[in-house]
């Protein structure tokens, strides 16, 4: 009887210190989370401003350099497989 009160005892207090660890761990998550939407928000904006950058060089760029090939690729010959497979 005592051995069964004191296990019971065991466990209910391992439960709560699971459940306190695992409340801990889902505040540091949860602190981490807001970080790397804050994050986010500040690397797409620079994302944002970057592409109207390169936008504005690309059309200088565009205008400048008119690509021509070298190599003229002819079209891909059909090849006949077995029907009877």
């Amino acid at each position: 009887m005592f051995n069964t009160t004191r296990t019971v005892c065991i466990l209910l207090l391992s439960l709560a210190l699971a459940s306190f660890a695992q409340s801990q761990d889902s505040q540091k998550l949860e602190g981490k989370l807001q970080n790397q939407e804050k994050q986010s928000a500040k690397t797409e904006k620079q994302a944002v401003k970057n592409k109207d950058k390169t936008s504005k060089a690309a059309k200088g760029a565009k205008n400048e350099q008119v690509f021509k090939p070298t190599e003229e690729i002819s079209e891909d010959l059909p090849v006949a497989f077995p029907v009877d497979i």
